[in-house]
């Protein structure tokens, strides 16, 4: 596709054009041309969100565990949804997940997966790559590796012992991923484990990091480690105080997260938001350092900083357009910034682009059809909602 998108507003230029060929931001500036020109007058121009921790299986649960805790999150729901799934129920969460995602201009997902049987692995990998959806996918099962796998997913220190940790991060090393996981959700002094044992470094991503001691902060950071907070979902689940300040004052760039629709929507917006909400009680903060959180720190936080998250000449073109903030162009461009995290939502999502292609124009799916698919897993969620019941 060779497009140019004309006099948008574009993040970090202001009114510009930008083009693309072949998938790649070509050119910003002025009075471009292209083989397509697309107006893109009185629209705010930024790179797609990057959710870093999803578990998109899950979509069909949307709502059922709002009063949920973590402990009867995990013993009532996880436990049941890989033996109740089928292979094309696995086939159709991950494609409403997928629809959902773009939709909400999300361009990028790490899907920490929530099928480990091979089968359904491999039905949930070519399903989301039908998509049009950019997925690292994250394979949660270390001893038989998805080989188009992006990462290794692993439970991590607060559920399995250093030595089966010190496995997974090894199998990811010799595969070239990054290795996932989650820690500090529940308790501390998972960080400090590893790095007592010299396995933290730049290709381990963490996410929650709730309970963390902040030396653990700083020991990550050191080894250029990355770490997601999933601000609406640890809320909910009483995880405990959000993670995002201490990190950023250790020196990391945190990134963010959906992780589960059961208590949330698939979107960064409730992120962003919910975020800054929580943190200003405890302070000043930037409300744009939320949008770059969804953006180029999720990039960053998955290995991806090189290839997306921001709007640079040679980088993929994952790119959103927004609506309701015309009024704000001639604004210092913190505060237009900060109206994303905070004042804008699905709906003012009017176009979304992933590796120059266009998924969502006008407001509107291009090859998904979202009232289809949540139709499609109704069956989905009755069959798992009764297995968790019992």
């Amino acid at each position: 596709m060779s497009v140019v998108f004309k006099r948008g507003y574009v993040l970090g230029t202001g009114i510009a054009d930008l083009v693309i060929e072949n998938g790649i931001i070509a050119a910003i500036g002025r009075d471009l041309t292209s083989k397509r020109a697309i107006n893109a007058a009185g629209k705010l121009i930024a790179p797609g969100f990057v959710d870093t921790h999803q578990h998109m299986t899950q979509a069909p649960l949307r709502g059922f565990g709002a009063d949920m805790t973590l402990g009867h999150y995990l013993t009532e729901v996880v436990h049941h949804i890989g033996a109740s799934l089928s292979t094309e129920d696995v086939r159709t969460s991950v494609r409403l997940a997928a629809a959902e995602a773009m939709n909400a201009g999300v361009t990028t997902v790490l899907d920490w997966s929530g099928v480990s049987d091979q089968k359904q692995s491999e039905v949930a990998f070519e399903a989301l790559n039908e998509t049009g959806l950019r997925v690292v996918f994250g394979h949660s099962n270390p001893d038989a590796m998805h080989p188009q796998a992006g990462a290794v997913a692993s439970l991590g220190p607060d559920y399995l012992s250093i030595d089966d940790t010190a496995r997974h991060i090894a199998t990811a090393r010799n595969l070239g991923l990054i290795t996932s996981m989650h820690v500090g959700g529940q308790k501390g002094g998972g960080v400090r484990l590893l790095h007592e044992a010299g396995l933290l470094g730049p290709d381990l991503h963490f996410v929650h990091g709730n309970r963390l001691e902040d030396d653990e902060f700083t020991m990550l950071v050191d080894a250029g480690s990355t770490l997601t907070v999933t601000p609406v979902t640890e809320l909910m689940m009483g995880h405990g105080a959000l993670a995002y300040r201490r990190f950023a004052e250790a020196g990391g760039e945190p990134a963010l997260g959906v992780d589960v629709q059961i208590n949330n929507g698939p979107d960064m917006f409730s992120e962003m938001l919910n975020c800054l909400t929580h943190e200003r009680i405890h302070g000043e903060l930037p409300a744009r350092d939320m949008l770059r959180a969804a953006t180029v720190n999720g990039a960053k936080a998955i290995g991806l900083g090189d290839t997306i998250g921001s709007l640079e000449v040679g980088k993929r073109a994952d790119i959103i357009m927004l609506t309701g903030l015309e009024h704000l162009f001639d604004e210092d461009p913190a505060v237009l910034e900060g109206a994303v995290a905070t004042s804008v939502g699905v709906q003012d999502v009017h176009t979304v682009l992933i590796d120059g292609v266009l998924v969502k124009h006008e407001g509107h799916l291009v090859d998904h059809d979202l009232r289809e698919l949540r139709e499609l897993v109704v069956e989905i969620a009755h069959r798992t909602l009764a297995a968790a019941s019992r």
